[in-house]
Parts: structure tokens; sequence; C-alpha cells
């Protein structure tokens, strides 16, 4: 006896919906493996701190500092978006623009009221922390940065997309090639918008040359802006290498640092061996021995990353310049803010 029509029509119902069932459940255990790798390099990220704050009085008050700066901008943020708010019950002829903090224009509200005082205690902590650090650093000298603009850096990268939005975070140790005690940990993030789904948790392996301790954040923000596309397994469209030169030395030697670049050894320092390889791979890319006194010759900032991880992703997106910062540093001049 054949197969009735009525109960093709439910096999094959059934299938699509084991098939839309298993595609869900491979995505969900996808997205949820990285949101756990992202916790876990937080936690990290948290123990170094930790570390460096042990070792180095002077890390607890920088820490402090950039704690007490990002409450205070959120701060500033949610009192203006209340006093935008409280704008619809202004007396005619005066306009938000014509409010200054402490002007009272009309009766304000709660949540006006609660922001200002908000922002209040946020202006207070930063100038408490703005005095612990000058006092922490009233005895304590920068080290003079290399004069060679020459780095490297391993990091991770976590991300995933559901649809139409996502997210994305990573972290990077950048050490200078000539100094391993030259370093700084920076952390960026940006929301995803596009059309993918997946995840990735990629190994970094960085090259940068041209800029100095102050130019490393805004060549990292760069190198991270802009659109990206991915069919993985398997190929990678957009994060490749992004303006650095492409010689065999270069590549394998950035490739090496991602041996070391898994979470829980990405934010720890280089080793001797490494250090020796990208030296060698440096000199082997610009054609002379990499000496503190090299002119370079360049008039902007190169950088080459190269990637490697597990990943299920396919898609496009684009997003905002990702929020860079940076979490901790060496005691070197030009990576830690002034009071």
């Amino acid at each position: 006896m054949g197969i009735r029509p009525r109960d093709r029509r439910h096999s094959a119902s059934l299938a699509v919906v084991l098939w839309a069932a298993g595609v869900i459940g491979v995505v969900v255990l996808v997205v949820g493996t990285a949101a756990i790798t992202d916790l876990r390099l937080r936690r990290r990220i948290r123990a170094l701190l930790d570390a460096e704050e042990r070792r180095d009085p002077t890390q607890h008050a920088f820490g402090v500092l950039l704690a007490a700066r990002s409450r205070f901008t959120t701060a500033v943020a949610s009192y203006e978006q209340a006093l935008s708010r409280q704008g619809a019950r202004l007396p005619v002829g005066v306009g938000v623009d014509d409010v200054r903090p402490g002007d009272v224009v009309a009766e304000p509200g709660p949540e006006l009221l609660a922001a200002e005082q908000a922002k209040d205690r946020a202006r207070t902590e930063l100038l408490d922390a703005q005095r612990l650090w000058a006092a922490a650093r009233e005895h304590e000298h920068d080290v003079a940065e290399p004069t060679l603009p020459l780095w490297t850096a391993r990091g991770v990268l976590v991300g995933a997309n559901l649809g139409p939005v996502g997210w994305e975070h990573a972290v990077l140790r950048y050490t200078h090639l000539l100094d391993d005690d030259c370093w700084a940990v920076y952390a960026l993030s940006r929301p995803r918008f596009g059309l993918a789904l997946g995840a990735e948790v990629q190994r970094l392996g960085v090259a940068a040359a041209g800029v100095g301790t102050d130019g490393v954040e805004s060549l990292t923000t760069l190198a991270f802006s802009g659109p990206e596309a991915a069919a993985r397994p398997g190929l990678v469209l957009g994060r490749r290498w992004r303006w650095f030169r492409r010689s065999e030395p270069t590549r394998s030697a950035v490739a090496a640092q991602l041996a070391d670049a898994s979470v829980s050894r990405a934010l720890d320092a280089r080793s001797t061996g490494l250090s020796e390889e990208m030296r060698a791979a440096y000199a082997a890319e610009f054609g002379v021995p990499i000496t503190p006194d090299l002119d370079l010759g360049l008039d902007r900032g190169l950088l080459g990353i190269h990637t490697k991880g597990p990943s299920l992703l396919l898609g496009a997106w684009t997003g905002p310049r990702p929020r860079v910062r940076l979490v901790a540093a060496s005691n070197h001049a030009g990576w830690k803010p002034r009071a």
C-alpha cells in the first residue's frame, strides 16, 4: 500500500519542523558558547587588573580613575536625556539649549531630580579619583617610551549575530617589539547590524608599525571599524590583513602569536622565544636590522591582523566605530591619562 498524499504532507511538515528545530538548537548552542567565552574573557581581565593592583599600587588609583570617568560620562548622558524629556514642560520661549545645570526653569520632575543627584555624585567621585591618582603619581615618573614605533599584539575576539543585530567584544595586549616591559591592554566592543547568523571565538595576532603609545588606540579603533562578511567555517571575507605588508616572515611570525592567544593566556606577558621570532620577522619585513634608532620612513600607521578560531557564522554586518578603552598598561609615557 502506497503512502497517501496526506501522510506525505505530514511527513514533509514534520521534517521541516525537525530541521528548523535542529538549526535553532545549533545556533543557540554556538551563541551560548560565545557568551560563556565572553564571560571568561571578562573574568580574565578582572584577574589581570587585580594582579596589577597587587604588583603596583598606582594601578589601583588608575583603575579607580577610569571607572569614575566612565560613571560620570554615563551620569551626564542620563541627565541630558532627562533634561530633554523635562523640556516638554519648559515655559514658553525657554528651550532645552538655554538650560544650564542648576537652573530652575520649571517644577523639575522626579526623574530629572534623580538624574541631577546622580550626576553630582558621579562628579564628586571623579574629583576624588583624580586626587587619588595625582597622589599616587606624585613620587612616580613615567618611563620614556621606546623611540622605534613597532608593536605586536595578541588577543581574543568574541562575536555573535542573531539576524539583524549582534555584538562583538575583543581584548588585545600590545607589546613593544624591543621592550617587553612596554605594554598595554585594550578592550573594545561594538554592536553589529546587518544580516548574519551564528557566532565566533577568534584568536588574534597583530603586527603594527608607525605609531607611538599615543596612537595605538586610534589605530586599533580604525582596524576594527567598518563592514565585515563571513562564510565560516572556511572563509573570512572582511577581517584579514589590513594596511600591512604581507611577506612570509611577517605572516608566519604573526600567526605564531595565535598559539598563545587563548582566553586564558592572551593577556599574559609575551614569551622570550616569541619576542625573538617577532624581531627576526620585522627585520626580514623591512630589510634592515631592527635597532632602537631605526627610521622606518612611514607616513602613516600600519596594522595587520591574523585570525584563527572556531566559528559558525554566515552573513554580513557593519556597526559604529568600536568603543576602545585602556584596561591596564606599563608605566610608559603616553599610555595613561593625566589627573
